[in-house]
């Protein structure tokens, strides 16, 4: 089964602990004196064991809308969405139906990037410049979502799922079911619709011992696994970010959404398609001198077209 992110999904419907260096030219016979590796390495191989582990989960209200009927989403009046960022700018609304699976496997999925485009058996969008949307204006390729033979009872989760401007994914989640008794006409999004928590576990992870200075070759192409213990889709890690701290890397595991925040310095690049990057070719608010043993480093690679901003590699740097 292929994994997918929402955005993924809606394309649907239409290795050894240690320093990671590459060995040194030379002899290679069984007599020659191995490579000295205590100045950290300067052309370096990440590898599974560098990478923290992360546990990440997500929270969505569900409420129960009258099957059969017209409904009214509004999301007006969010201010902070659920990682926290205020005056969320929603460019458009997203409509699944997963026929199969509950509403905590859905949240489960979302949280670890692990849902299946063969699970969605709905999607529409709903663009609207008023901060709100009905349920018969959800289309997709000009056919029309109708509450009366569509929104009924039986036919799976059915999950709201706000997207931002570029850049941004997801803002808020929020499921409606539709039910016959005790159910609501409609349903406004508030700060508390939806809740993401992370962490990150460095303890059982290998720093990446790296030499001093700015020319410092990395290379991901060995890892196999993603923070959640699944194979990992390298293809779509399409942004590498450097950052700088005064805590602890036991200070900043559970507070892995806060990284930009609290980061001193932080650099990013574009990997271009590329399994390899150059640190030299970072870019930030300061010029990027190299790594120091004064300070905390941490190296995440990211997918931007994926449902959240969570690392899908996370590394401790150390310099000697």
């Amino acid at each position: 089964m292929t994994r997918a992110s929402l955005a993924s999904l809606t394309a649907a419907v239409f290795l050894a602990l240690g320093a990671g260096c590459d060995p040194e030219d030379g002899d290679s016979s069984p007599d020659s004196e191995p490579p000295d590796t205590s100045s950290g390495c300067s052309s370096c191989e990440l590898l599974d064991t560098h990478s923290a582990s992360l546990q990440s989960s997500l929270q969505a209200e569900s409420v129960a809308l009258v099957e059969g009927s017209d409904a009214r989403l509004d999301w007006g009046e969010l201010q902070t969405d659920m990682l926290g960022r205020v005056d969320p700018q929603v460019q458009e609304a997203w409509l699944f139906v997963f026929p199969s699976l509950s509403e905590e496997d859905i949240l489960q999925g979302l949280a670890e990037e692990a849902l299946s485009q063969s699970e969605v058996s709905t999607y529409m969008t709903c663009t609207s410049p008023k901060d709100t949307c009905t349920l018969s204006e959800f289309v997709i390729l000009g056919h029309y979502l109708v509450p009366s033979s569509d929104f009924l009872e039986g036919t799976g989760s059915w999950l709201i799922a706000l997207q931002g401007t570029e850049g941004q994914g997801l803002h808020s989640l929020a499921f409606i079911r539709p039910e016959s008794d005790d159910a609501s006409a409609g349903y406004s999004f508030s700060d508390g619709s939806a809740a993401l928590e992370a962490a990150a576990n460095f303890t059982d992870a290998a720093p990446l011992q790296v030499a001093p200075g700015v020319s410092l070759e990395l290379d991901w192409s060995s890892l196999t696994q993603d923070p959640w213990g699944r194979e990992i889709a390298l293809s779509q890690l399409d942004r590498l970010a450097l950052r700088r701290f005064d805590q602890t890397p036991e200070d900043l595991q559970e507070r892995v959404l806060e990284l930009d925040d609290l980061a001193l310095e932080s650099w990013e690049l574009t990997p271009g398609g590329s399994f390899q990057a150059s640190l030299s070719d970072l870019q930030g608010d300061s010029e990027f001198t190299g790594i120091d043993a004064e300070s905390t480093w941490l190296l995440g690679l990211y997918c931007s077209t994926c449902n959240l901003p969570l690392p899908h590699a996370l590394v401790v740097l150390e310099a000697p």
